[in-house]
């Protein structure tokens, strides 16, 4: 058998494994929006342990929240006299693009940027059609910005089976907090604060009951949100295949209430 016919079998067996896997995402997804959820990534994980904290052991805490939604305000304040806030849909977001990939570019290593394809995707996805995109200006120049939307939307092949082992998995109930990216130059600044938490607080007021994310360890966000009252339940140790660690967080907003 030749190489060429080689690679071409290889080829039509990944088309063949992509489509299995979409078909499997949809059946999923329409079996759990009936009731039935298929826990197949517990059986994937063959009795392992995915958790260094199981999320289950993670209560809501009020008075934490209190301190959270206080630093919210506060951000707000001290920012909003020199920040425009762009809310991003899918109507806008193609005129946005390129403000979201200088973003990108600023602040992290090439292996671990969104490009343009999978930040579009986020606003056209037909299963999750509503994430919460929040664009930050300074000047008319963009300075940050912070996207998210159903944790059930991130592959666990991909963003590893901390996804699909989650106990909101396939609840659609847990927003995940994709990206909060500030530039450099503004990171000792209250928008840092500001472009985490607004997007948690709309999460919030939009009905989800808990927040879920991967946080970089290197530069130390994971423990800013710690102090924020987010749970590090696991370190991800190359995750989307960046060589980067990542802790996975959680935020159980049950119950909780946003006080004035």
């Amino acid at each position: 058998m030749s190489r060429f016919r080689k690679i071409s079998i290889k080829k039509a067996r990944k088309k063949i494994a992509y489509r299995i896997w979409v078909y499997w995402r949809y059946t999923e997804f329409y079996s759990a929006k009936r009731g039935f959820i298929i826990p197949l990534f517990r059986f994937l994980s063959l009795g392992r342990r995915v958790y260094e904290l199981e999320p289950s052991s993670v209560l809501p805490d009020q008075d934490k929240f209190d301190v959270l939604v206080k630093h919210f305000k506060e951000s707000v304040e001290r920012t909003s006299s020199y920040i425009e806030v762009v809310e991003l849909n899918s109507d806008n977001i193609a005129g946005y693009i390129d403000h979201l990939l200088e973003i990108e570019n600023k602040s992290y290593p090439e292996d671990f940027r969104a490009n343009a394809s999978i930040i579009l995707d986020r606003f056209t996805d037909d299963l999750y059609p509503n994430p919460i995109g929040l664009l930050y200006l300074r000047d008319k120049r963009p300075v940050a910005y912070s996207l998210g939307t159903n944790l059930e939307l991130y592959d666990p092949f991909d963003y590893g089976y901390e996804i699909g082992c989650h106990p909101d998995y396939m609840k659609f109930c847990c927003f995940y907090l994709e990206n909060s990216s500030v530039i450099p130059e503004e990171r000792n600044s209250r928008l840092s604060i500001r472009a985490l938490l607004e997007v948690v607080i709309r999460a919030k007021r939009n009905g989800y009951l808990a927040v879920a994310a991967h946080t970089r360890v290197s530069n130390s966000t994971d423990k800013i949100g710690e102090k924020l009252g987010f749970t590090v339940l696991m370190t991800h140790n190359d995750f989307l295949g960046s060589h980067q660690e990542a802790a996975f967080s959680y935020l159980n907003m049950r119950g909780l209430v946003e006080k004035n």
